[in-house]
C-alpha cells in the first residue's frame, strides 16, 4: 500500500523502494502470486520512466510464472503492461497487435479494467497513426466502459485523453477543452502523472485556436514529467512544446464551469450510430 500511495503522489523513488522490499519478502516467503504483483508494479513504473529493457524482462518473467500458476487475471495484467510498454516506446503497430491478442483472451465479464486499459491505449495508438475512424470506434467502446465507473482512479487519465482528442477531431474544441479541464481538476495534487498526461493532450487541442494556452499546458506537462522522471512522455511533451509558436496570451473569454453532460452523451451516442 505504501508503494501505491507513493506512486500516486509522484514519489516514484519511494514507490520503487517499497515495491522492491515487498518483492524480496514475497520471494523469501514463496508467495508466487504476490511476487508477480510486485514485479508488475515495478515493471509498470520502469516503463513510465523509459527503462524498457529491465521492465520487459520483469513482464516476461511475471507472465511465465502467471501461466505456470494458470492465473489468467495476472497473465492479462502482464500482457497489458507489455502493450503499454510498446506505446511508451512509440511502436503503435506492436500496441495494436498485442492489444488485439489480449481482447481475444478477455472473459465475458470480470475483466473491466483490462478492457478499459486495452481500449484506451488502442485509441491513443490510432490517434498517433492518424487513423481517425478506428480511433472513433475505440472511443465509443471506451465510453461504454465508462458507464458506472467514473470514480475509478487508476489509468483514468488515459481514458480522458481519448475523450479530449476524439471530441476535438469533430471540431468541437469547446467541449474537448471542458472535458480536459474536468479531468485535470480531478488529478491536480492527486496524480501528477495523470495531470501531465492530460496537459499534454490539452496542449494538442488548444494549439489550433489558442496557441498561448497550448504552450502553458505543454510547459506544465514538461514540468511534471521532468519532476517524475517520466522520460518517454517528457520527450513527447518537449517535442510538442518546441513546435508551438511563442505568442502572447489573448484576453480571457468567459467560460462555463461545468460540462454539458447531455451534450457529451449525445456526442458519444453519435459515434455508436
Amino acid at each position: 500500500m505504501l508503494g501505491v500511495a507513493n506512486f500516486r503522489a509522484g514519489d516514484w523513488d519511494g514507490a520503487l523502494h517499497h515495491w522492491e522490499l515487498a518483492l524480496e519478502s514475497m520471494e523469501a516467503a514463496g508467495v508466487s502470486d504476490q511476487k508477480i504483483l510486485m514485479q508488475v508494479n515495478i515493471a509498470e513504473l520502469l516503463t513510465l520512466r523509459g527503462e524498457f529493457d529491465r521492465a520487459l524482462r520483469l513482464f516476461i518473467s511475471s507472465l511465465e510464472l502467471a501461466e505456470e500458476l494458470d492465473d489468467q487475471s495476472l497473465a492479462r495484467r502482464c500482457r497489458t503492461g507489455m502493450a503499454r510498454l510498446e506505446f511508451e516506446r512509440g511502436d503503435c503497430a506492436a500496441v495494436l497487435e498485442q492489444t488485439e491478442a489480449i481482447r481475444q483472451l478477455l472473459p465475458e465479464s470480470g475483466a473491466w479494467r483490462d478492457d478499459f486499459q486495452t481500449t484506451a491505449i488502442r485509441a491513443l495508438s490510432y490517434l498517433e497513426l492518424g487513423d481517425e475512424v478506428q480511433a472513433w470506434h475505440e472511443a465509443a467502446r471506451l465510453e461504454q466502459l465508462y458507464q458506472g465507473k467514473e470514480g475509478w482512479f487508476e489509468r483514468r487519465a488515459e481514458g480522458d485523453a481519448v475523450r479530449i482528442r476524439v471530441i476535438d477531431l469533430d471540431s468541437d474544441a469547446w467541449l474537448a477543452g471542458m472535458v480536459a479541464q474536468q479531468g485535470i481538476g480531478e488529478t491536480v495534487d492527486k496524480d501528477p502523472y495523470g495531470e501531465g498526461f492530460l496537459r499534454y493532450h490539452q496542449a494538442h487541442v488548444l494549439a489550433r485556436e489558442k496557441p498561448a494556452e497550448a504552450r502553458e499546458a505543454a510547459e506544465r506537462a514538461v514540468e511534471l514529467f521532468t519532476k517524475l522522471g517520466a522520460a518517454p512522455m517528457l520527450t513527447r511533451a518537449q517535442s510538442w512544446l518546441d513546435e508551438l509558436p511563442d505568442v502572447a496570451p489573448q484576453t480571457e473569454e468567459p467560460s462555463q464551469d461545468e460540462i454539458d453532460e447531455d451534450k457529451l452523451d449525445k456526442w458519444f451516442d453519435s459515434l455508436e450510430g
